[in-house]
């Protein structure tokens, strides 16, 4: 374990950390990497590397972020701290035993992502293994230009699966477009307690898809008051697998959790063989908002 004010990786070399815990505690986080990868990973399947930003610590602007390349690895940003990187990714270990985690929790922490352009996958939650992000107590995540994705296949050409939980006054995630997928094993998206998650661009289609080669669920469920997924582009689609059969998407409402859709939401399964894999819409004490575009369309 290590704690310091800061750590400057700047005139120490590259900081290559593979198990154990580095706690930034109020100073300045610059592991040395510039606009290079940095990588949070084991360097086998037992290591526990954790990186901890908290009581207002910074980071320099960092390259690309990978919590989990081979092995698992944790970050924590919370009472406060901030970090910013133009791309960050979690997890590239298919066969991983635990998910890799980022959690931002606490008023005034965030994570930025800034890639300088709508770029695919800014923020990737289950590159190609097991990934987890929970924003909590008023963190926040905020994609500047990009999208805010669960599950990829990966230029690993692994399977990922991911879980995202959103919760608390004040708790954020905001990209420009969401994709809420599962590939390789199932994937949930969990937004309560006066948690939000806003897709910003007017103009895109945003997506809850299984997407799988294998059967896999995607849960998104919106629940309790106050708590809102909010879509300001022109299409939600929430859709089957025209894959597998079996595979699931599922929006549910409940609780008086809210789905407010600027434009239209697109609801449709497949019929693969004589099976299906079906896409359902289920409020249960929730509220639909306006998920019925503002043209009056409703494509089914």
């Amino acid at each position: 374990m290590i704690t310091a004010q800061s750590f400057l990786g700047s005139l120490l070399g590259i900081f290559q950390h593979d198990d154990g815990t580095l706690t930034v505690n109020g100073g300045t986080f610059d592991p040395g990497t510039g606009t290079g990868n940095y990588v949070i990973t084991g360097a086998d399947s037992a290591d526990q590397p954790k990186v901890v930003l908290n009581n207002g610590a910074d980071s320099v602007p960092l390259g690309r972020l990978i919590v989990g390349q081979d092995n698992y690895g944790e970050l924590t940003i919370e009472s406060g701290a901030t970090l910013s990187a133009t791309n960050v990714s979690t997890s590239f270990a298919p066969t991983a035993p635990t998910s890799s985690k980022m959690t931002v929790q606490g008023a005034g922490s965030q994570m930025m992502v800034t890639a300088p352009a709508i770029v695919h996958d800014s923020l990737m939650i289950g590159e190609t293994g097991p990934g987890e992000l929970i924003v909590s107590a008023g963190g926040q995540v905020l994609v500047q230009q990009g999208g805010a994705s669960l599950a990829c296949c990966g230029s690993g050409g692994g399977l990922g699966s991911g879980q995202i939980t959103v919760e608390g006054e004040d708790s954020r995630l905001e990209a420009a477009y969401i994709e809420f997928r599962a590939i390789g094993g199932n994937s949930r998206v969990t937004i309560r307690d006066h948690g939000v998650v806003h897709a910003t661009n007017s103009t895109a289609y945003n997506e809850i898809w299984p997407a799988s080669f294998v059967s896999s669920d995607i849960d998104v469920e919106v629940t309790d008051a106050g708590s809102l997924l909010q879509i300001d582009g022109d299409v939600l689609s929430i859709s089957g697998s025209q894959y597998v059969d079996g595979a699931t998407a599922r929006l549910t409402i409940r609780n008086g959790g809210a789905t407010q859709v600027a434009g239209d939401v697109w609801l449709y399964g497949w019929l693969i063989g004589n099976d299906l894999s079906p896409a359902y819409i289920d409020v249960d004490g929730g509220a639909a908002g306006n998920w019925r575009g503002t043209d009056g369309l409703f494509h089914q």
